[in-house]
């Protein structure tokens, strides 16, 4: 075989690998993300794919050209075997390129999946299709080459790529139409029902009834036996981009949006704490890309780039008055007509409206070290450390000494519970003062203390906590339920016998082991990671209690995106057919569901959405917004 013939069937093979996986992970891609609502976006963004593996595939393919002859030329094969050879090295080439791709996918889904015996068997039958796909497009390749070489090629390969175009058109792009606007009608006997959603982001029952069974959390056991309760189930996103594991593919700002939305993550259009702005685009990439970074400019997920209704903007529209306090992604804070919104960024612009209320919010000052020790006897006497959460978790990671380890684990806690006793005070003074129908309060409670200190709660899973640590940091997650629990005594003197409270966390906790992929490149043979030692579970918390509420029921299969449709039965709304979520009704009391029976309408959408690109947040900003993603290990 000569030498231009066995280049131009290893080209011909690698780019029509490419070119079809680039198809089929394009499509893939603009459907599971929900990019395919912007039609021409789409396009630009899968012609960008399909081409970007199309020349991999094509530099590949020069590569196997190359051995492929070079191994004809060495072991001296006659035609018979020379084709053999080829078809072969053909055959294993592009087994071999399917088989990385499955093999990555197989490395993203660690290690929620990894372990079960279904998965397994699916990744097995991916390594089977990817032998059989390579035979076929080993064929193809052979054919499609011999026709370039007879000149048949443009008169076969131009219809045949028109056709690919028309049903990637047809078949896969294009968003959504809008319902037709329907009227929402509010009965004049419309429940007077005032409902507090409490976010205690992380919160699990494994951690809850172990110390409602020691009698540390009374106010946590008062909700459960009066009212009702059980596991909310979380959303793992179907797209896992490596750096983000520490989140195991249970994404705060995707799943804050289901519970304020009652949709799923295709809908709601966020799935990841940060998105990507490539120039050609309109719209944003609703992620961040993986190897890319540094070609394409991310920013931090804000509020501006969500798009459907959360259950607060629906119910300002119907002059519904309502508060919201610190919700995942509401910088910058929203205008409602009715009420008012304070973000989670107290250093920045717009952390809440209305502008009065921003001017009125009291200054924030920390605990001092020594306010601190008088609480937590147990802690190290370090000194004070004037750095963010990031810079703190920065140093843990670079083989700091004891001392130095100490200090910044201290000052970790000092700025988490400051900072969650500031907004719980703040919650509790605008409530007071306002008492608004609708009130929302997100707390970085639990989650930001199980991700530094996990490993002196259960030191047993690692290997590098010293019993001295264990004793000074192991109670602090039990720490941080005991907060939240001082504030619910607070809160539950202080409202009214027709008051709904619901508390809700968007996923659970645990120990963050990488056991079974510890041999892969990056981990370099550990188990754990010296800085970030909890991660993220599906079996967050749901407890709902006060008026209208049954007491003494455990609620099973609860999901997150219930939430929503739940939070408007109780409060007489109508739930939205286009909702991915059910109604809690087996928490409701069976009374209020026959005077207010469960009413649906086909949406609330019913407008299109103005979509503005997000523009480039200043360094200092992106800063802040990003340093603590960065000190909980969500981005690196």
């Amino acid at each position: 075989m000569t030498f231009s013939r066995s280049l131009l069937y290893g080209l011909v093979f690698g780019t029509l690998s490419g070119l079809l996986f680039g198809y089929f992970f394009a499509i893939w891609f603009v459907n599971i993300t929900g990019y395919n609502r912007y039609t021409a976006d789409a396009l630009l963004l899968s012609l960008y794919i399909v081409t970007l593996t199309s020349l991999v595939g094509l530099f590949a393919g020069v590569i196997l050209g190359f051995l492929n002859h070079f191994v004809t030329l060495v072991f001296g094969l006659s035609s018979d075997k020379q084709k053999l050879r080829r078809r072969l090295a053909i055959i294993c080439f592009g087994f071999g390129i399917f088989a990385i791709f499955d093999f990555l996918w197989l490395i993203s889904q660690r290690p929620v999946f990894i372990y079960s015996l279904s998965f397994l068997l699916g990744s097995l039958v991916l390594f089977v299709l990817s032998f059989v796909m390579a035979i076929i497009l080993s064929s193809g390749a052979g054919m499609l080459s011999g026709s370039i070489r007879s000149k048949k090629f443009l008169w076969m390969g131009t219809p045949l790529l028109a056709i690919i175009i028309f049903l990637l058109a047809i078949h896969n792009y294009g968003g959504e139409k809008l319902k037709s606007p329907q009227e929402v009608v509010l009965t004049e006997n419309r429940p007077d029902t005032k409902l507090i959603i409490l976010g205690f982001d992380s919160a699990t029952l494994k951690i809850i009834d172990p110390l409602v069974e020691q009698g540390r959390l009374p106010n946590f056991e008062r909700m459960m036996k009066e009212g009702s309760y059980g596991v909310l189930e979380s959303n793992v996103s179907k797209v896992m981009p490596f750096a983000n594991s520490a989140s195991q593919g249970m994404r705060s700002p995707s799943l804050w949006e289901s519970i304020a939305t009652g949709k799923r993550e295709k809908k709601h259009g966020i799935f990841d704490f940060q998105i990507t702005l490539v120039p050609t685009l309109h719209h944003h990439l609703p992620l961040r890309i993986p190897f890319f970074t540094r070609y394409f400019p991310t920013m931090p997920t804000i509020s501006s780039v969500h798009y459907l209704k959360r259950v607060w903007e629906i119910l300002d529209e119907y002059g519904i008055s309502s508060g919201v306090i610190r919700w995942f992604t509401c910088w910058p804070a929203d205008e409602l007509k009715h009420g008012f919104m304070v973000s989670d960024r107290l250093t920045l612009e717009r952390i809440a409206t209305p502008a009065d209320l921003q001017e009125a919010l009291p200054d924030y000052s920390g605990f001092t070290m020594d306010e601190l020790r008088q609480r937590f006897p147990t802690l190290p006497e370090v000194p004070f450390v004037d750095a963010p959460a990031g810079k703190l978790m920065k140093r843990v990671s670079e083989n700091a000494t004891p001392v130095e380890i100490d200090a910044c684990f201290t000052n970790l806690f000092r700025q988490y519970y400051s900072m969650d006793i500031y907004f719980g005070n703040l919650s509790l003074d605008l409530y007071r003062e306002h008492h608004p129908t609708f009130y929302a309060v997100y707390f970085y409670a639990p989650d930001v203390y199980i991700h530094p200190f996990w490993k002196f709660y259960e030191p047993q899973y690692f290997g590098d906590v010293t019993p001295d640590q264990a004793e000074k940091f192991g109670d602090l997650i039990n720490q941080s339920y005991i907060l939240l629990d001082e504030y619910l005594e607070k809160l539950l003197e202080m409202i009214d016998t027709n008051t709904t409270v619901m508390i809700i966390s968007d996923h659970g906790a645990g120990p963050w082991i990488e056991e079974g992929v510890s041999f892969l490149p990056g981990f370099k043979g550990k188990k754990y990671h010296p800085a970030y030692s909890g991660s993220h579970r599906q079996d967050g918390v749901v407890i709902l209690w006060g008026k209208n509420v049954k007491s003494g029921l455990r609620i099973e299969g609860a999901e997150v995106h219930d939430i929503t449709p739940t939070m408007l039965t109780l409060l007489g709304f109508p739930v939205a057919e286009d909702m991915d979520g059910r109604v809690l009704r087996e928490a409701i009391d069976d009374e209020f569901l026959r005077q207010y029976p469960i009413r649906t309408i086909t949406s609330y959408e019913t407008e299109p959405h103005r979509y503005e690109r997000p523009k480039l947040l200043t360094r200092e900003v992106a800063a802040d917004l990003e340093d603590r993603l960065r000190a909980l290990g969500y981005i690196r």
